[in-house]
């Protein structure tokens, strides 16, 4: 029995597949409907456009929140919305690489970006300055918001560099793995 047109074989085919318990946890329009970002945006932030998932425009969602998931600030799911909805990529796989950054990877996140943020500053590591220095804790406070800043920009650029292409060939290869089922 063929199926309707509504229904296109490929949906069937995710539905089915061993990823489906995945996908079907990553946001959709319906959970963002009467929310204060859908009264400031309006409907055009439920477009199907911005929610379908395309090749091209699901692996730049996913660069994008992968460079606000390496900067530390509050809210970087809205940023990462907002951006994306300007730039017009997929809003679910923005939202979803914001969550690179979480509880668990943010404090070896926070180092490596300050330890690289000294780097390009210019400043001497801890372990290098006079030991009388060394525990000058109100130095440290000054010197670390400049530091993580640029190595959160520095360390942004380069993964979400990196996780575009990444992203494509994670598409090639599940696509592949559901044709195959």
């Amino acid at each position: 029995m063929p199926l309707p047109e509504k229904h296109p074989m490929r949906f069937v085919r995710w539905r089915r597949s061993f990823f489906w318990k995945y996908l079907k946890c990553i946001p959709r329009p319906k959970h963002l409907h009467g929310t204060w970002l859908h009264r400031k945006l309006g409907d055009s932030l439920l477009l199907p456009a911005l929610w379908q998932p395309e090749r091209k425009k699901v692996a730049a969602g996913f660069a994008l929140g992968a460079f606000f998931s390496m900067f530390p600030m509050p809210l970087q799911t809205i940023a990462a919305v907002f951006f994306g909805y300007i730039l017009r990529v997929n809003l679910a796989s923005a939202m979803v690489a914001v969550w690179i950054s979480n509880p668990v990877t943010t404090p070896a996140i926070l180092f490596v970006q300050f330890k690289i943020g000294q780097a390009i500053l210019g400043h001497s590591p801890l372990s290098q300055q006079d030991p009388a220095q060394t525990f000058d804790l109100i130095a440290i406070l000054k010197e670390a918001p400049a530091a993580i800043l640029c190595g959160a920009g520095v360390t942004g650029f380069l993964l979400s560099a990196i996780s575009y292409p990444l992203a494509l060939w994670l598409w090639d290869v599940l696509s592949a793995k559901i044709k195959k089922q």
